[in-house]
């Protein structure tokens, strides 16, 4: 019983801690929030938050956001905006999809 229990605990702690961020937030103004993938509802978030594929981003009237991805690129979003961050290409982790729904972006693209 006891050993099922350990088992079931590192295995839990091990699906936590590998949840793949791929940007975070570098710069926020005015109201920016953030709807985790799989959740129905969104939150305001915080300089220094990460954000793993799947997750939306959206910034009110006068919001702005900067992302940095984990490749060294920089998004930089504008008022009224919403984007998806996507997955890998191909299982290259230096290449990220996204969906842009609405807004204004800004992309400063690093190569590796």
């Amino acid at each position: 019983m006891h050993r099922a229990l350990l088992v079931t605990l590192i295995l839990l702690f091990w699906m936590i801690n590998t949840v793949a961020y791929a940007a975070s937030f570098e710069k926020i103004t005015g109201r920016v929030e953030l709807c985790r993938c799989n959740q129905d509802f969104f939150v305001q978030v915080q300089i220094g938050q990460e954000v793993q594929v799947g997750d939306i981003l959206r910034t009110g009237p006068e919001g702005k956001a900067v992302l940095r991805l984990d490749a060294g690129s920089i998004m930089s979003f504008g008022e009224n905006s919403e984007f998806m961050l996507g997955g890998e290409i191909k299982n290259d982790k230096r290449t990220l999809l996204g969906t842009f729904y609405r807004g204004v972006l800004r992309a400063i693209l690093s190569k590796r």
